[in-house]
């Protein structure tokens, strides 16, 4: 079942979040188990509540979030035609369909917002998953940050922008 976020949510939305930065694979920061990071979790559910170009959707079954996806639109005038996707999903429910409907509900509902006009996001190189997930919803590679991500062990990883017309 897919439905807004709401502050009530946090904690769970910030647990998932961390069990998934905890992988260590998938995104660039990584666990901070502060009371501040949940703060900010909820902060941000209430802002994307708050802003009608902006959207904070889970996946939950059985009252359980097993995804999230968050578009955001930027503060700044000159880039209110876009949003950002970010979307990340329980391991354990991962290859059952879930990310594409996070991800196709968004853009679904950036089709409907007609001052929306692009979806962008990153995702590492090697991440080939998301890479498949996103080129079958028409999402293309515009451009790729070489080395971006340095790991603990020293090997670089590359970031790959990647953006879809709505």
């Amino acid at each position: 079942m897919l439905a807004g976020a709401e502050p009530r949510h946090a904690e769970t939305v910030h647990a998932l979040r961390q069990e998934v930065l905890a992988e260590g694979r998938y995104f660039l920061s990584t666990p901070d188990h502060s009371a501040e990071a949940l703060s900010r979790t909820r902060h941000a559910i209430y802002e994307h509540g708050a802003d009608p170009q902006s959207l904070y959707l889970l996946a939950r079954s059985q009252g359980v979030v097993l995804g999230v996806l968050t578009l955001s639109c930027p503060p700044v005038p000159r880039l209110r035609h876009l949003v950002r996707l970010e979307v990340f999903v329980a391991a354990d429910a991962r290859g059952q369909g879930l990310g594409r409907g996070l991800v196709q509900s968004g853009i679904t509902w950036a089709i409907a917002h007609p001052r929306i006009h692009k979806l962008s996001l990153a995702v590492m190189a090697d991440n080939v998953r998301a890479l498949s997930l996103y080129t079958s919803l028409d999402f293309r590679e515009e451009g790729r940050r070489i080395g971006e991500v340095r790991e603990a062990d020293g090997t670089l990883r590359d970031d790959v922008l990647m953006a879809r017309s709505v």
